[in-house]
């Protein structure tokens, strides 16, 4: 047995540890952080003992299958089959001797080559989306939504929203009548105005009733740009808006409920006929208590 090592201070005595057995801080602090990239590694394709492996072989450097099966605390022969899997993804690489050694790909390249391959999956799983769409014919491609049974449908993801506004937006034919709060109206003119141009400039008519509201250059000069086409018109109101919504070629109409002001989800898509006669109605309502632009400039003034 050997004699415990102490060390006098004074009055006391103070044990002293072996060097071996003392703590590395910054060891521990590295540790930290590559266990740390578990979960993204995971993210990017690898199982978690697929993770849990590569990252211990970072640590060892250099080391044989035994160690590496032990510091994964894995069974040898999950870790033989593990580096088969790490050595075709390229995060490891096998040194040639007896016993065979692996060592790890640095982390920044193994994340660099995950990144790769995640893209390439997703370039991949694309074009056999698109090839598998285009073998498919749709039931109804070219009925009008008048002609499908009424229907009422309600859409919770803006961007699934912001997608089927577009859409409708190129589809319409003869007028788009939305009725809006100027913060959602003044965000599709920063947005979308592109698209709204390209609409009244293939002919479509497009009438837009907001609230009167205090100078906004960007949104005015895109009004201004819209204005030149005598196929769109806005005006004002010089109260809060009772009801958001835009009527698409008088067949289909998507109605915003929800509670909270220029957050224009959940939203509600109908083309039942009796919902569409009533927000006709509503927006001729509120489109004859409204004014131009011109006008509300003029009152303005006063």
């Amino acid at each position: 047995m050997k004699p415990k090592a102490w060390k006098k201070f004074g009055e006391k005595q103070i044990k002293l540890k072996p060097i071996g057995e003392l703590k590395n801080p910054l060891a521990d602090m590295m540790g930290q952080k590559t266990n740390a990239c578990a979960p993204m590694l995971m993210n990017l394709g690898l199982t978690r003992l697929q993770a849990t492996t590569y990252i211990n072989l970072t640590k060892l450097g250099t080391a044989e299958v035994k160690a590496i099966a032990k510091a994964s605390n894995a069974y040898r022969s999950d870790a033989y089959r593990v580096m088969l899997s790490l050595e075709k993804l390229g995060l490891a690489q096998k040194v040639v001797g007896d016993p065979v050694r692996y060592r790890a790909t640095p982390m920044r390249e193994g994340f660099d080559l995950l990144m790769q391959n995640k893209t390439q999956e997703y370039v991949d799983l694309q074009r056999e989306a698109t090839e598998t769409l285009n073998s498919i014919q749709d039931s109804d491609p070219d009925i009008p939504p008048q002609l499908k049974d009424p229907q009422f449908v309600i859409c919770s993801s803006e961007k699934l929203f912001f997608r089927c506004f577009l859409d409708r937006h190129e589809k319409a034919k003869k007028n788009i009548d939305t009725i809006g709060n100027w913060k959602a109206i003044s965000a599709a003119l920063l947005q979308f105005y592109p698209e709204m141009k390209r609409t009244v400039d293939r002919g479509v008519k497009m009438r837009i009733v907001t609230e009167q509201h205090e100078d906004d250059k960007p949104a005015q000069k895109r009004i201004q740009s819209l204005q030149e086409n005598p196929l769109f018109e806005i005006r004002f109101i010089p109260f809060p808006v009772p009801v958001e919504v835009t009527i698409y070629d008088s067949i289909e109409v998507d109605l915003c409920i929800s509670l909270a002001i220029g957050v224009p989800i959940p939203s509600l898509w109908s083309n039942h006929p009796q919902l569409l006669k009533v927000m006709k109605t509503y927006f001729e309502s509120i489109w004859g208590k409204s004014q131009d632009s011109l006008a509300q400039r003029k009152v303005a003034a006063l």
